[in-house]
């Protein structure tokens, strides 16, 4: 409590004209109500008999005291007409003590006039043999709701069928803001709510108790208007701002919310929101009313409850007892929601610490990471699905999706990190950055992949072996024939094979070739396949060459054979050495036939047709196999 708020409630209270001094509490903490004799001049009551008289029985016979309050006393007491146990008010001082009995009065008549569940029920209302006024009510077996919130295993006693103490309290405050709001449909306020003036029975009964300083909203000959209710009345305490200022005008519902919202604060933090050493401290705290501070602890929601009902401003609190009650009602049924919203936070400070570990260095397991993501987003999402406003399940929801975002990310996954982006209703632009830079990477890095891919494709020298192994098993079937066939020919009719065959047979071969290609080219070939067609017929036409130039030479047939075997040889080593090794079986046939031609110049067209039949085929085999090999599983 800082010296200038209490220098400012000091000029507060020399401007309505109250004296510090006179601001005694009495035994219930409450400050007392101006004095009001004309209540009780004006009370017209019947006698009320305590004892046996001559000519009259006791209508009620009192018995031990069960408890005295600032201004009353409270007697257990047997009402005889009805044989019932009751109870009895009196004013602590009798008959002398006006301003007492007037608060009794005042208390009687708003109780009685007040037929509600939570408010104890007045059977009786007159005077004493003394004059006195006392009144009948139903008798409460039970303890004060202050006792409760202070004592853990009384509370326990009395909520023996709730596992949640505080939820049973709040059940309490739900049925005490009703009882108020009750008051209020007609038109009274009470004006001093506190746990210590709530009872609560041994069978879970709540009653609102102390009525003696209610004042009226409306025009009523028993009780005090309210715009009229002069001087500062109250617990300070509880009490709101503009009753500790005695502003009688400016008293409304809002006034009891405020103190209602006080109630719910003890429960809270187990102690008045101006709990202080002095009276005149605790009106300044109330006159100031500044918005109290609540740690974690407590929730988001309920610390909006409470600082809404004890709001500096009637205007910016609960219109009324009743939308407090509603409140309360809705922070207690999104209970569950709370409950899974913290599970799902625990299950987020799990993927945290699996995601600082990995930012660390160490190796942490994929699967890990996305069960504790999955757990933390789907309890999250089910704390929504009970409450659909939970901010911090919004929150945790918003958060733990931005972080998984961020690992898809630093695993460049954008594809996953996209999606999960879709499920964030407002995304931080700088992670939508994020991600459409992480996607514009991965579509570089695809482009040069299908680039790559595209080049390997008409790069393969693979593709299409089977057609060219035909193809050129076909040849090689072909051209033994057609050697062996000339050759016995050429022996039986004793003609002789010259350069004219030899360059017709190159010419059919070219033919073959170029038929071949255009065979081929219709089965959608690639790149290498069309190269190595034009390498096939570019080595014809140099074959074309040889015999031309050989023929022009004047070399002997047979050298020119043995020639154009060698050149074979050598052309298909080159193919060997820069496109495919099988291809030297082709070669060594052609090498092996050069030299066989020069050793058996005999037999020249049967050496050629065998070596070309051996070299074609076994190359043809092989390029069969490897692609059933590719194939295979």
């Amino acid at each position: 409590m800082s010296d200038e708020a209490l220098a400012r409630y000091r000029t507060v209270l020399a401007t309505i004209g109250v004296e510090e001094a006179t601001l005694a509490l009495d035994k219930g903490g409450t400050l007392a109500s101006p004095t009001l004799p004309e209540l009780v001049s004006k009370a017209r009551l019947p006698s009320i008999f305590t004892e046996d008289a001559v000519g009259h029985d006791a209508d009620v016979r009192l018995g031990e005291l069960l408890g005295e309050g600032g201004m009353g006393r409270v007697l257990a007491a047997e009402q005889v007409a009805l044989g019932r146990e009751v109870a009895v008010k009196v004013p602590r001082g009798g008959a002398v003590d006006v301003a007492a009995s007037a608060q009794l009065l005042r208390e009687a008549w708003v109780t009685g006039r007040l037929e509600h569940p939570n408010i104890v029920p007045i059977y009786l209302l007159g005077t004493a043999k003394d004059g006195s006024p006392l009144f009948v009510m139903k008798r409460i077996e039970g303890a004060p709701w202050s006792a409760l919130i202070h004592d853990t295993a009384l509370a326990r006693r009395y909520f023996r069928r709730s596992d949640d103490l505080f939820d049973a309290h709040l059940d309490v405050l739900e049925r005490v803001c009703q009882a108020v709001a009750y008051a209020h449909d007609r038109g009274v306020l009470h004006r001093d709510l506190k746990p210590e003036n709530v009872m609560i029975g041994a069978f879970g009964e709540v009653y609102v108790v102390d009525w003696g300083i209610a004042v009226s909203l409306r025009e009523d000959s028993r009780l005090p208007l309210a715009r009229e209710a002069a001087g500062i009345s109250g617990t300070p305490a509880f009490m709101a701002p503009e009753m500790a200022a005695g502003a009688a005008d400016r008293l409304s519902p809002r006034s009891d919310v405020y103190l209602l919202g006080g109630i719910l604060h003890e429960l809270v933090t187990l102690r008045a929101p101006h709990e202080a050493a002095t009276p005149v401290q605790s009106l300044a705290l109330a006159y100031e009313s500044a918005p109290q501070a609540y740690g974690p602890e407590v929730s988001a929601e309920l610390a909006g409850v409470l600082r809404r009902a004890m709001a500096r401003e009637p205007a910016d609190r609960f219109d009324g007892a009743s939308s407090l009650a509603a409140a309360i009602s809705a922070f207690r049924r999104h209970k569950s929601s709370r409950e899974l919203a913290e599970a799902a936070s625990r299950r987020q400070e799990t993927l945290r610490a699996l995601l600082e570990r990995e930012a660390g260095g160490a190796a942490i397991e994929p699967a890990l990471v996305h069960e504790a993501f999955s757990e933390s987003r789907f309890g999250f999402r089910q704390a929504l699905i009970t409450w659909a406003e939970n901010p911090a399940a919004k929150a945790g929801v918003s958060a733990v999706t931005v972080e998984m975002i961020g690992y898809e990310l630093r695993h460049d996954h954008p594809r996953a990190a996209r999606v999960l982006l879709a499920e964030l209703s407002s995304p931080d632009p700088a992670v939508v950055r994020a991600v459409e830079e992480s996607e514009a990477r991965a579509q570089l890095r695809e482009a040069r992949f299908q680039e790559l891919e595209r080049f390997r494709e008409q790069a393969d020298t693979e593709a299409g072996a089977d057609d060219r192994s035909l193809a050129l098993l076909g040849m090689a079937i072909f051209w033994f024939i057609a050697s062996l066939g000339t050759s016995v020919v050429a022996r039986r009719t004793g003609a002789e094979i010259g350069y004219r065959e030899a360059l017709l047979a190159i010419c059919v071969h070219v033919l073959l070739v170029l038929g071949t290609h255009r065979w081929l080219q219709r089965k959608a070939q690639n790149d290498a396949q069309r190269r190595i067609g034009f390498t096939a017929i570019a080595g014809g036409v140099g074959l074309v060459a040889h015999w031309v130039f050989g023929w022009w030479c004047g070399l002997s047939f047979g050298a020119a054979l043995a020639l154009f075997l060698l050149w074979l040889g050598m052309g298909w080593t080159v193919v060997g050495a820069l496109w495919d090794r099988r291809a030297l079986s082709v070669s060594a046939a052609y090498f092996v036939a050069a030299l066989a031609t020069k050793l058996a110049p005999a037999w020249p067209l049967e050496i050629f047709g065998t070596a070309t039949l051996l070299g074609f085929g076994a190359l043809a085999l092989s390029w069969r196999g490897q692609r059933r090999e590719a194939a295979a599983p």
